[in-house]
């Protein structure tokens, strides 16, 4: 089951132009040409050249964005993060959605690809619960290793030091 957000028509469009503009400079510093990309990920040449070209599609007018499987096999034929091939793909998860790692669960549907229902999930929550706790005990820590000089950034350093 692959995760959506909600853009506008015009942010999909940026989107998808700028995912095939990395498919293409990536295929291409990979020394591979589409036909062979498109074995390798399960796909026609003319598939990934419509990916490339952000090609339009007659039945919609817009781009078509390939399924996720399709975006993950590509990044891994890179050797690229899969976050990053998703993030331009638009599965990633929109900045500010996730603040809490029960939200993580909840937006990429896990529990409900789990069959979980709401008694289920109260019953973990404290789960949920105890390792946004540990999350930001060990941001505390990484901000005091900053502050006491042992991973001093130049953006760590605050102008009224």
């Amino acid at each position: 089951m692959s995760v959506h957000y909600i853009c506008t028509m015009s942010d999909l469009l940026t989107m998808l132009i700028e995912f095939g503009q990395w498919v293409r400079r990536w295929r291409e510093a990979s020394g591979y040409s589409q036909e062979a990309l498109g074995a390798m990920v399960g796909v026609t040449k003319a598939y990934i050249s419509n990916i490339e070209r952000a090609e339009k599609s007659s039945y919609t007018g817009m781009p078509s964005r390939p399924d996720v499987e399709i975006v993950d096999k590509l990044a891994l034929a890179f050797k690229r993060p899969i976050i990053e091939a998703r993030n331009l793909a638009g599965y990633g998860l929109p900045a500010g959605i996730v603040k809490t790692v029960e939200d993580a669960v909840t937006v990429t549907q896990l529990l409900d690809r789990e069959g979980m229902n709401e008694e289920d999930r109260a019953a973990i929550r404290p789960l949920f619960e105890t390792a946004d706790r540990m999350i930001e005990l060990l941001k505390l820590k990484q901000d005091r290793e900053i502050i006491d000089g042992k991973d001093v950034k130049p953006d760590a350093i605050r102008a009224d030091d």
